[in-house]
């Protein structure tokens, strides 16, 4: 994610009122042994602070109509949205992977099962919450969701389990039966979404 993709924050806040959040990032990075990083360590951490900025302007749609928050302040509302947004994220996952069902596709299986738990063990909402760090091969329906960091990553559990729902209520062998009559390769070599198959009887262009 780049600083520019972040106007809706410079609209409202100047560069002067953002750069002192970043060097208290920065401190606490470095345990304050130094406030000398890398230009790569430095757009890590000042993305963090813009997203973590944007986290709460956009969890607050009234923003412009009441007294203008602090940077500060903002930054640590911000902050706790994105933990609460983990804590979401993971409760999402539990409850998809209780009942969890494969219908045999690998790529499914190993996105759900390899993949996203990830995440749980490295996202680093402080220091670089805009990465949510996995390869989410397998694809929605419906298209890969808009964002990034646990944005992203909350919004693709919410679709598949939506999806995982439905094809639930079919019933795994019909699932499985349905796949079987559309593909001439089914399990290891399908890299498209089930549900898109099952239920529109074609792949997703995702």
């Amino acid at each position: 994610m780049e600083i520019n993709d972040f106007s809706v924050i410079y609209d409202d806040y100047e560069l002067v009122e953002i750069l002192p959040l970043m060097q208290r990032l920065t401190e606490k990075y470095t345990s304050k042994d130094s406030t000398s990083v890398t230009y790569e360590t430095a757009n890590m951490l000042m993305t963090a602070v813009l997203y973590s900025l944007r986290a709460a302007y956009q969890g607050n749609g009234q923003l412009k109509a009441q007294i203008r928050p602090s940077a500060k302040l903002l930054y640590e509302k911000g902050s706790t949205i994105i933990f609460g947004k983990a804590l979401a994220a993971k409760s999402v996952y539990e409850e998809l992977i209780r009942d969890f069902e494969d219908y045999g596709v690998q790529n499914y299986r190993d996105t759900i099962l390899q993949e996203i738990p990830k995440f749980f063990y490295n996202y680093d909402p402080v220091y670089c919450p805009q990465e949510h760090g996995v390869d989410l091969d397998y694809p929605l329906a419906e298209g890969y969701p808009m964002g990034s960091g646990v944005e992203f990553l909350y919004a693709y559990l919410e679709g598949i389990r939506q999806e995982a729902q439905a094809l639930e209520s079919l019933g795994k062998w019909r699932v499985i039966e349905r796949l079987e009559q559309e593909m001439a390769h089914y399990g290891r070599n399908f890299l498209g979404n089930i549900y898109a198959l099952v239920f529109d009887g074609k792949l997703s262009k995702s």
